[in-house]
């Protein structure tokens, strides 16, 4: 998941949550795809990006199933939002900004995520 580092480039970074849908709403999926500009100043999609299940501490609502196709099962021994976020979030290489498709929902969705303290699943 680490990016190499490639001088001359700005990077952004566009993410999308998914979430499990509980009162939590724990994230269960994270996806990243990276936009860079060359040295001729062109915006284009870059070679990195990703997807990440991620544990949301507590059940997955039957909606959220049907809606991502995540289950239960799929999260059990996946890294929670602490582990999992910081490198994708803030790659080694960095980025020059966040995006995402919903952005006001997915600043709310990583505040909550940083604010709770996930229970472990069994």
């Amino acid at each position: 998941m680490t990016t190499p580092s490639t001088p001359g480039l700005d990077r952004i970074r566009v993410i999308d949550l998914e979430t499990a849908g509980s009162a939590s709403h724990g994230v269960c999926e994270i996806g990243w795809q990276d936009v860079v500009r060359d040295d001729d100043s062109r915006w284009e999609v870059n070679e990195e990006r990703g997807a990440l299940i991620v544990n949301p501490g507590g059940p997955i609502s039957t909606q959220s199933m049907a809606i991502r196709h995540i289950v239960d099962a799929d999260v059990v021994g996946a890294p929670f939002w602490a582990e999992a976020a910081p490198q994708i979030l803030r790659p080694t290489s960095g980025v020059v900004a966040l995006a995402a498709h919903h952005p006001l929902w997915s600043q709310h969705a990583i505040c909550r995520q940083e604010l709770r303290q996930p229970g472990r699943r069994k």
